[in-house]
């Protein structure tokens, strides 16, 4: 197969880069001055696991490019997963892995699309992950912003025994019978008045789930050791291989979830973020979230490390990564302008050049790895909203 690239021009993309911040608009406004201490990664009793970050997508766009972003300037070393795979369907129609989930497509683009990311994490997992003890982190790529380093994530995720670890959505999708069967929320059952979990017939009947509990598996966040990650895509990619249709990888693992809390004699391998302390799923959560200062466990160039961060007011949280899934894709665009690294912080005109200018060079530094064969993909492309990405650069040797 032949290495695809991530698209980039290097002349023209720096300098579009550079422009990123002179066109973009500054938000200010009132913010709460509440501080809360995370834990603190310098004071883990043992060296912190290995950390494997990996991004399945088969090609660029916009919102690709932002993630790409979060995660270069939060010093993750993604790898790229699926890049440039293409399957022929029938009459010889392309099938790659999509953006989306997208229901419209042909069964046979989406069954072809779900086996091959899945066979694309499973294979890189089973060789490239020696370690039973290593952290693999995997994230939708086309949706999802980080808000914290490895260093902190990784120490969150210590605090309770080991597990795959899977965000929490307010409605199960798909709605397959697996979603009646699945537990409740550890979450005080007023947590939202008298009206909470209003919308809890999850087959599609309900009119809204705003005021739901969170407590649905959502496979675009997922942090496990090798150990239970490994054997878990394996049977995934069985199920996938066995199925006549299923609707992608998040019906699979709402199965496995059911089944597991269906049998009391089997020790349970998935676990729901259900505090949303590590994994942010957005869907019907916006009115949940609100803007104040917080720890992004990075040195900015401003002497500090509290910037404005996204909060989880009702769990009261504040996640490390950000999943805008569903309808709330529409911040994707409209938050995007008013994060830290886009604004520049609230300082003076000379502390919001000094955080633009950190923002390109650790942009600069960041490199991407394609999981084909580990060499090293020119990255990122340019950013700006509504940007389309450039063209290749030639590999680092």
């Amino acid at each position: 197969m032949k290495l695809h690239q991530l698209k980039i021009r290097s002349g023209i993309s720096t300098l579009l880069f550079a422009n990123i911040f002179l066109f973009a608009t500054f938000f200010f406004h009132q913010l709460h001055t509440q501080h809360v201490d995370l834990p603190d990664p310098t004071t883990l009793d043992s060296v912190p696991p290995r950390l494997h970050f990996l991004l399945p997508a088969t090609h660029s766009t916009p919102e690709f490019c932002k993630t790409l972003l979060t995660t270069l300037l939060y010093d993750y070393s993604p790898v790229v997963t699926n890049w440039g795979d293409q399957e022929r369907g029938p009459k010889g129609r392309l099938a790659k892995v999509s953006s989306d989930r997208d229901t419209l497509r042909p069964r046979w683009a989406q069954k072809a699309d779900l086996s091959r990311k899945i066979k694309g994490v499973h294979d890189y997992i089973k060789n490239n992950v020696t370690s039973p003890e290593d952290l693999v982190f995997m994230i939708d790529a086309f949706d999802v912003w980080m808000q914290h380093p490895p260093s902190t994530l990784i120490s969150k995720y210590l605090t309770s025994p080991p597990r795959v670890l899977i965000g929490a959505d307010k409605k199960c999708w798909p709605p397959i019978p697996e979603c009646l069967n699945l537990p409740s929320s550890p979450l005080p059952s007023q947590i939202y008045g008298d009206e909470t979990d209003s919308g809890a017939d999850q087959l599609g009947r309900a009119p809204t789930y705003n005021l739901n509990r969170p407590r649905y598996p959502n496979s675009g966040t997922i942090l496990s050791p090798q150990s239970l990650l490994l054997p878990l895509y394996a049977s995934l990619l069985h199920e996938v291989t066995a199925q006549n249709n299923p609707h992608d990888d998040q019906q699979l693992f709402i199965s496995a979830y059911s089944l597991e809390n269906a049998s009391p004699e089997v020790e349970p391998t998935i676990k729901v973020d259900f505090t949303s302390d590590l994994f942010q799923v957005m869907t019907f959560s916006e009115g949940d979230m609100v803007f104040m200062r917080g720890r992004t466990y990075l040195e900015n160039p401003l002497g500090g490390e509290e910037e404005r961060l996204v909060w989880n007011r009702v769990t009261g949280t504040l996640p490390s990564v950000l999943h805008f899934n569903g309808g709330e894709k529409r911040l994707l665009k409209t938050w995007w302008e008013r994060m830290w690294w886009i604004t520049g912080g609230e300082g003076s005109e000379e502390e919001r050049e000094a955080v633009k200018n950190w923002v390109k060079r650790k942009v600069r530094k960041g490199g991407v790895t394609d999981a084909k064969d580990g060499r090293w993909m020119a990255g990122p492309p340019t950013v700006r909203s509504g940007q389309k990405p450039l063209g290749p650069l030639p590999n680092r040797n």
